[in-house]
């Protein structure tokens, strides 16, 4: 496990280097005390001797370590670029996610998500069908272990279980965590026509449905940055989206959000959960063309059965596999437990963009909404790894915002 580097003066055998002198004489500057070493295999080493990481040199030279992902433990490397003169120039984090028996449209769709959400970390999709996760530190002027850690290989150790776990969510393992795959929902046709992409500009966006006239309902943590908690203004939506063609779109009114939700409290605590929902006002009713789903309060005997692994379940219809593109379903999916605060747990996975999105029964022949996609739970056991909120939490400002 990565633990910061203290103030270790490298008494570690590192050899250190000279850096040329600036070449500008900048107003207000002053000299950044860095000390900088010799980009070799023994410095690098010595480094994750000192972090205390586990690691190997395998027959190229370069170095070997196990990571443990939501699949399994995966093997990542430290590579090293060289020139001609043996001079070590470029570090490469590099690791592969054995995935060449997925569908690969699908896969390409996601990595090219993924690619949107990262900054420095390069994700692309192999000649053999497999994901490989690079991140790139150069070295050619010198290097610093604490940069080294941080930049290189703790981001890639957080990319590769991110990503890992994306991948495994949009696919469906058990050993992923996840116990349903996704497959693509006919967009244009109900429920897909009443389920749609919630956009908030600069490419963020949640999922929504269509629940009455000009009224669609989501998730409130979609209209706060998760990062700054700055609030976030939502600019349009689109019904029934599949590759750019809607059954219907329309600009937003208004919107509500519970006065008891607290991004901040959201974010740290459970204590906000069952205030993860908000509604939308359409500038147009589009109902007619989307359809409407209904808001559903399922009995003792109705909960039981969406507990039962062998029974029905649920479906879970949102946007976050594709990045927006078009919606996936996810089922059977089954509640694995029920909290007093008019939330509960599943394990049928959920992504970035999934917020909002409706888990649907079948009742008397028709879909209806028991519950949405609030967050994916941390350090839990996979079966609970996804928080709904359930349609006891919202039913009765639907109703409100509907007049009834």
């Amino acid at each position: 496990m990565f633990r910061p580097l203290a103030v270790l003066a490298f008494a570690l055998g590192l050899a250190a280097m000279a850096v040329p002198a600036a070449a500008l004489d900048l107003p207000g500057s002053k000299p950044l005390r860095v000390v900088v070493y010799d980009a070799t295999r023994a410095n690098v080493a010595a480094t994750l001797d000192a972090n205390q990481v586990n690691y190997r040199f395998d027959e190229d030279n370069d170095i070997e370590f196990d990571i443990e992902t939501a699949s399994g433990i995966t093997s990542a490397w430290i590579l090293f670029d060289d020139d001609d003169s043996d001079e070590i120039w470029n570090l490469r984090f590099i690791a592969f996610l054995y995935t060449s028996d997925y569908d690969q449209d699908l896969l390409l769709q996601h990595v090219n998500r993924i690619n949107r959400d990262y900054w420095l970390t390069k994700v692309f999709v192999d000649t053999d069908g497999d994901v490989n996760i690079e991140l790139n530190l150069p070295v050619e002027n010198g290097f610093v272990p604490e940069e080294f850690m941080t930049n290189l290989y703790q981001a890639g150790v957080d990319s590769l279980v991110e990503i890992d776990g994306e991948i495994a969510s949009a696919y469906g393992s058990k050993e992923g965590g996840t116990e349903a795959p996704a497959i693509e929902e006919q967009a244009d046709v109900f429920p897909g026509s009443a389920i749609g992409r919630l956009d908030f500009g600069d490419g963020a966006f949640c999922s929504g449905s269509v629940i009455g006239p000009a009224l669609v309902l989501t998730a409130a943590h979609c209209f706060f940055d998760e990062e700054t908690f700055e609030p976030l203004k939502p600019t349009r939506f689109f019904s029934g989206l599949a590759s750019g063609n809607s059954v219907a779109e329309s600009g937003i009114a208004d919107f509500y959000v519970p006065a008891e939700f607290d991004i901040d409290r959201f974010m740290n605590s459970s204590d906000v959960d069952r205030y993860d929902y908000a509604l939308i006002t359409l500038t147009d009713d589009i109902s007619p063309d989307t359809g409407t789903l209904s808001i559903y309060l399922p009995g003792g005997d109705e909960y039981d059965m969406l507990m039962d692994p062998d029974a029905e379940g649920f479906q879970q219809i949102g946007y976050g596999v594709t990045g927006g593109f078009y919606p996936m379903r996810r089922g059977p999916c089954h509640i694995t437990k029920l909290w007093d605060d008019d939330t509960y747990s599943h394990g049928c996975g959920s992504v970035q963009g999934d917020s909002g999105a409706p888990n649907l029964i079948l009742v008397n022949g028709e879909y209806v909404i028991i519950g949405i996609e609030s967050a994916e739970l941390e350090d839990v056991d996979i079966n609970i790894s996804d928080l709904a909120v359930s349609s006891a939490a919202f039913a009765a400002d639907v109703d409100a915002h509907l007049g009834r």
